[in-house]
C-alpha cells in the first residue's frame, strides 16, 4: 500500500510539473474551437439567408404528449373442474 501511494504521488508531482504549458495548450485549443464555430455558424447563416436574430425569433416547437392506444385486456383462462378423486 506505501508503495502504490508513493507511485501516486510521484505522478502527480509530475503532472502538475507540465501545468504551465498544458494551461497554454487548452487555451490555444479553446480558441481554435471558438473560432471554428463561430465560423461554421456565420458559413450556416449565409447559406440560409438567417441570422442569430432571426433564428432566435423564430417559433419554438412545442412537445406534445404521444397518443398511444390502451392495452387490452387479456382473457382470464377458464378453469376446468378437477377429476373425481379415485376411491
Amino acid at each position: 500500500m506505501h508503495l502504490y501511494l508513493q507511485y501516486v504521488d510521484e505522478l502527480l508531482a509530475t503532472l502538475v510539473s507540465f501545468r504551465p504549458e498544458l494551461e497554454d495548450m487548452l487555451q490555444q485549443l479553446q480558441d481554435q474551437v471558438h473560432l471554428t464555430t463561430q465560423a461554421s455558424e456565420a458559413e450556416a447563416a449565409k447559406i440560409t439567408g438567417t441570422s442569430k436574430a432571426a433564428s432566435a425569433a423564430r417559433k419554438k416547437t412545442v412537445p406534445e404528449p404521444f397518443n398511444l392506444t390502451q392495452p387490452k385486456p387479456k382473457l382470464q383462462p377458464i378453469e376446468e373442474p378437477l377429476p373425481p378423486p379415485v376411491k
